[in-house]
């Protein structure tokens, strides 16, 4: 008897995702778990995650312009610097 099923496919537009088990039963209740293949995990980075927030998205690009227009106003450190601050 089948239990468990692995596929690969593509999101459609508005998140829709299809998946095909024709030895499934008719009716028969089912988990479904989606995971974004390692290649497109790889791709997608912090940035992404946090542009997909509207606000916060407008606040990193005022951040970025403020610090090109401004640059007096950068603090720089290294990562060692970083890491003796913070004890890390």
């Amino acid at each position: 008897m089948l239990t468990a099923i692995q596929q690969h496919t593509i999101v459609k537009k508005g998140g829709l995702i299809e998946i095909s088990a024709p030895d499934l039963p008719e009716g028969a209740e089912v988990d479904v778990s989606a995971v974004l293949s390692l290649s497109e995990a790889e791709e997608r980075d912090d940035t992404t995650y946090l542009r997909s927030s509207p606000e916060t998205h407008q606040q990193i690009l005022a951040a970025m312009r403020n610090a090109k227009e401004q640059p007096e106003n950068l603090i720089t450190f290294t990562m060692e610097e970083w890491n003796e601050k913070y004890h890390l």
